[in-house]
């Protein structure tokens, strides 16, 4: 998928991909998501950004958090929303991190979200978000 930056002709390379945390049970009972699924910092000149929403009572908090090949926190975000579908939640810091890579004029874009649902939906495997 390319997306051209705001004012400018340069397409910006752009990955959506879906973060797993798969786990596996050593000998003695006690599950661990950390052999088979390490988060990886992008590579130059891509910036990595993981986007999570998390459900509460009566709202949802949204959080992004941008980094760089360097392990280097570049920015982050959260807010509250007023809805109680995290799905929702997590499909709209999407296109909001791709406008912040625009407004920053980054090179290159990783996306990762944890909600398998919503990254089949920006990949176009499904039509909406459940």
């Amino acid at each position: 998928m390319q997306l051209s930056m705001e004012g400018t002709y340069k397409p910006i390379p752009l990955l959506i991909q879906e973060h797993t945390v798969s786990s596996y049970e050593y000998h003695c009972n006690i599950t661990s998501p950390l052999e088979d699924s390490m988060w990886q910092l992008p590579l130059w000149p891509w910036i990595k950004i993981n986007v999570d929403a998390v459900i509460r009572d009566f709202f949802v908090v949204k959080a992004r958090v941008a980094w760089n090949h360097r392990g280097e926190v570049v920015t982050c975000f959260i807010l509250k929303l007023d809805c109680t579908n995290s799905c929702i939640a997590e499909a709209q810091a999407i296109p909001s991190a791709v406008n912040l890579a625009i407004s920053n004029k980054w090179e290159a874009l990783v996306i990762e979200a944890d909600c398998k649902e919503v990254v089949d939906y920006f990949l176009g495997l499904i039509e909406e978000v459940p």
